[in-house]
């Protein structure tokens, strides 16, 4: 869809998320012609996923992050076209960080503003926690296979799985018996990732890391 686009500014939004504020079209669009670096800017979100946020007033400060949600961001086009963009195989994980380290790379700014918010309605029922775990372990791990420059590659790799293992160790047993198998997932996709292996800088990927 960004790629059909007709402007340059698209507002990423899911069909159950919407700005709150009236002007929000009038507060976006000054930080694109200020910025001509900026690639994406994202917003704080009022959920209720995260309760805690219904009745939330301070959400920080502006900032630069290395991931946003797709829920609430806008994306620069000619941006995006030129760079790899979303990657088809994540369908709906891990596709948010990887899209903000390339730009991060390529010198451009992923920018969280408090300037509009947006409410994001949200349903538990049909949410498969593991399932959501492993398809984003797998994107992770797919994600630095493509982008992390060697000699560093395998090392990040180790460590994307040790964190992963450690992060189902914490949820129990139940979690730790299944987390093969995204590993099987993770090497079945091995020779497609080689072949779309598009790897930024060791600077750019530090510059990334670095980032909350």
């Amino acid at each position: 869809m960004i790629r059909e686009a007709q402007g340059d500014l698209v507002l990423a939004l899911d069909d159950d998320s919407y700005p709150e504020e009236a002007d929000s079209i009038g507060r976006i669009i000054p930080f694109f012609k200020h910025e001509p670096k900026l690639a994406v800017l994202h917003f704080p979100q009022r959920t209720d996923e995260y309760p805690y946020t219904l009745a939330r007033t301070n959400f920080g400060r502006e900032g630069a992050t290395r991931s946003f949600a797709n829920s609430g961001a806008v994306l620069r086009r000619s941006m995006y076209l030129q760079l790899p963009g979303f990657e088809p195989r994540f369908y709906h994980m891990y596709e948010e960080p990887d899209y903000a380290l390339q730009c991060v790379a390529a010198g451009y700014h992923v920018l969280f503003s408090p300037t509009i918010t947006i409410r994001h309605h949200y349903v538990s029922r049909a949410r498969d926690e593991i399932r959501i775990h492993h398809r984003h372990a797998r994107n992770e791990f797919w994600s630095t296979l493509m982008r992390c420059p060697l000699p560093f590659a395998p090392g990040m790799i180790a460590w994307r799985v040790f964190s992963q293992f450690r992060y189902a160790c914490k949820r129990g047993w139940s979690w730790v018996v299944r987390e093969p198998l995204w590993w099987f997932q993770a090497l079945a996709g091995i020779p497609l990732c080689l072949r779309r292996r598009r790897p930024v800088s060791w600077a750019g990927y530090r510059r990334w890391l670095a980032l909350p």
